[in-house]
């Protein structure tokens, strides 16, 4: 923030320039740059401060709130009494412009005052000097009213009366005052006060400084933008939330324009497909069309928001449905499907990573952050989750109705009788043969509105190794001699070695499954393709999720482990899965069950097959003739 007051944001100023000519509102400045909004509300420019000071000095920056006569407010805006009074002046100065006076004293004014107080029964009348001062006004604003506008609001002396000490304790306190310890003015006042009486100690009485008035230094306080008075005294989160700007989402013309995605723990309780014991609460992952409220990606499972839900409700949207609808015998239609223009989030974590980005970038698809706390500014997507609640969970059984109190009589988990796999069952069938039937706000339902879309915008098909593979994880590890490491797990092959033998030590790109951690995919820049290298403990990877690797690696920790074989990986790993299924038969025997998300997370129970293992090398041979003098593989490439 600049230190000179003058260019404050929320200041008015009307510059005369050629590239800068109108008024407008300074909404930033720093040291070097003053962001200014044009009052059109159309155009935001960046300028130099040395330039604007340049136009300050030529007279070409008028600041409004220094204009002495207002700035751009007209006559019939003013309250009522200033009203009457610029008229009960006017009258006076239309007296001496009527008479054939034209000299300004005294003996002259005197009548004219006298005549025109009779004529409008003024109690009150001016001094010929306020006349005259009246008159001046007038005639210097071109014979206009505005002249005669009372500007009380600009008299007196407005510099600093208090002693250059005292301002200096004010300033101190109140750099503890704006804190988020959030002290009262008035124990700011005391400090203040106690401040100078410290500083009188040291003086003769006559020297004594004056304590200020508790209203003059609530005064000084005062003196911040509201933002930052916020910022400072409840804490960054609350004070960008005021500043941000409160948007309404734009208007989309067709599907696939804009697509909305959230996630949310659905209110009812599920129990496991083969036991018939408790589950607990899945998480919906889901995208909407925000123009024809299709639902175009869901993913239910117990995996906690992070990118890999997110890329699972992705790959759901770009794909058909077909698939999914017939694994779970749905019937019905669900035509939503393809690549999206704009992805528009909230400000979850899972959706700030390098992960989603790269993904994002790969299909062609912008990612837009919705404003801080603006729920409205992905309204579709919410109201999705409040039907949801209030419409499909409100027939089902096991549901919570958000209720966490202990001592009520409801108990949700004694009334869950829906498996996992049949509330998916049920929840797909509502969305195709319910939602995306029911007529939207102008009559007309998702689906029909998406087939109605899809005539002129056809939709083509994506390839679904394409999107697979665009939607596995991303990182960069070091390539050393015995291979690279990823997650404390070990990966080689020969081929991986050959990359070695050409490069020595170094920066490569993996991709990898979140969900199986038996091979990863190094990318070899040189001849433009990945290359498959699995898990050096391929027995103890094989099929294992990343979440399910961290459990066991905290578990190898908390022994105090510091070799991770096989057999103490393989080990742990076990125990970690015989304690799961422990928990599903102390369940299956006691009536009070406890939930266990976890466990299911664990097991992967939701998770669909959309990002599975596949094989990344393009469809081509490569034949290694030679090495030449520069130490690298000479091939040949043939496509299939």
């Amino acid at each position: 923030m600049r230190k000179d007051t003058r260019w404050a944001p929320g200041l008015i100023v009307r510059i005369e320039d050629e590239s800068l000519n109108g008024s407008w509102m300074i909404r930033s400045a720093s040291r070097e740059t003053i962001r200014l909004a044009c009052l059109d509300g159309r155009t935001v420019v960046n300028e130099n401060c040395e330039k604007l000071e340049q136009l300050s000095e030529r007279g070409s920056v008028t600041f409004l709130s220094e204009e002495y006569w207002k700035g751009d407010i007209v006559f019939r805006d003013y309250p009522e009494h200033i009203q009457y009074e610029v008229a009960r002046r006017l009258k006076y100065v239309q007296g001496f412009l009527a008479s054939d006076h034209r000299k300004k004293s005294r003996k002259k004014l005197e009548p004219i005052i006298s005549r025109v107080s009779c004529e409008i029964e003024d109690q009150s009348p001016p001094k010929p000097s306020t006349l005259i001062n009246w008159i001046n006004s007038y005639e210097k604003q071109g014979m206009k009213a505005k002249g005669l506008i009372p500007l009380h609001a600009k008299k007196g002396n407005r510099l600093i009366k208090l002693h250059p000490i005292v301002v200096g304790i004010i300033k101190a306190v109140k750099e503890q005052f704006y804190n988020k310890n959030k002290m009262s003015a008035k124990t700011a006042w005391r400090k203040v006060e106690a401040k100078v009486l410290q500083h009188n100690l040291n003086l003769e009485e006559h020297n004594y400084l004056k304590i200020p008035a508790y209203s003059t230094v609530k005064y000084h306080l005062d003196k911040v933008r509201y933002v930052d008075k916020v910022r400072t005294r409840s804490g960054e989160n609350i004070g960008r939330y005021e500043g941000a700007d409160y948007e309404i989402a734009p208007v989309s013309t067709r599907i696939l324009e804009r697509v909305e995605a959230d996630h949310t723990k659905l209110d009812i309780f599920v129990l496991d497909d083969d036991r018939k014991t408790l589950l607990g609460k899945p998480c919906l992952s889901a995208l909407i069309d925000h123009y024809s409220k299709m639902i175009v990606g869901i993913q239910v499972s117990f995996e906690e928001p992070s990118y890999a839900s997110v890329s699972l409700a992705i790959a759901s949207s770009l794909l058909s449905k077909e698939k999914i609808l017939r694994d779970h015998g749905v019937l019905g239609e669900w035509p939503a499907h393809g690549l999206m223009e704009e992805l528009v989030t909230d400000n979850g974590p899972e959706f700030w990573g390098n992960d989603l980005e790269a993904t994002l970038e790969t299909i062609g698809t912008v990612l837009h952050y919705a404003p801080v706390r603006s729920p409205n500014y992905k309204g579709s997507i919410e109201r999705f989750f409040r039907t949801v609640n209030t419409v499909f969970l409100d027939a089902q059984p096991g549901k919570t109705n958000g209720n966490k109190d202990s001592k009520s009589e409801y108990k949700a988990q004694f009334e869950a009788d829906l498996t996992f796999s049949e509330f998916r069952t049920k929840f797909l069938d509502w969305i195709v043969n319910h939602y995306h039937l029911s007529p939207g706000e102008d009559g007309v339902s998702p689906l029909d509105k998406w087939k109605a879309c899809l005539c002129d915008f056809p939709v083509p098909e994506e390839d679904e190794k394409f999107v697979e593979t665009s939607l596995m994880c991303t990182d960069v590890r070091t390539l050393q001699r015995w291979g690279i490491q990823f997650e404390k797990l070990k990966y080689n092959s020969a081929l991986l070695r050959d990359i070695y033998r050409r490069d020595g030590v170094s920066e490569l790109r993996i991709k990898y499954s979140p969900f199986d951690l038996s091979h990863i995919y190094v990318e070899d820049d040189l001849n433009g393709m990945y290359i498959k290298v699995p898990c050096e403990n391929y027995e103890y990877a094989s099929g294992l999720t990343l979440y399910a690797h961290k459990r066991v690696l905290k578990r190898v920790r908390d022994k105090s482990r510091e070799t991770l074989s096989n057999a103490v990986l393989q080990e742990a790993k076990i125990r970690l899965y015989a304690d799961a299924e422990s928990i599903h038969q102390r369940n299956a025997r006691r009536k009070t069950q406890v939930v266990a998300n976890k466990e299911a997370r664990l097991a992967g129970v939701g998770i669909s097959s959309n990002i599975e293992s596949v094989n990344l090398e393009p469809t081509r041979e490569v034949v290694v003739v030679g090495m030449n003098d520069e130490g690298f593989y000479e091939v040949e490439v043939w496509n299939d």
